[in-house]
């Protein structure tokens, strides 16, 4: 069962939205996720999180770790250089 909020006014077609559902498009615009996240009530990261982005999860009121294919393989000076790279572009993305 698809859950359909009124997407009037905010920018997304109701052809992209059933191309989202589907999986056709393999890299959904972050702000497109962002306004489907804010009209549905839900968590905008984790629309990331579900669509491949690699976005920081928290714990303990910060971001300890990240969720992306071959993280594992990193050490963790990558690791913390990569989650203060993310928080960084996210903080500006959400501040404009």
């Amino acid at each position: 069962m698809q859950v359909r909020c009124d997407l009037s006014g905010c920018g997304v077609s109701k052809g992209y939205l059933s191309r989202l559902e589907t999986r056709k498009v393999r890299d959904p615009n972050p702000n497109i996720l962002r306004t489907l996240a804010d009209c549905y009530g839900a968590d905008c990261l984790q629309f990331m999180r579900q669509n491949g982005y690699p976005v920081p999860i928290p714990s303990n009121g910060g971001c300890d770790h990240l969720v992306f294919a071959g993280a594992e393989h990193l050490t963790e000076t990558e690791r913390t250089d990569i989650l203060d790279i993310i928080t960084l572009k996210l903080r500006r993305r959400w501040a404009s």
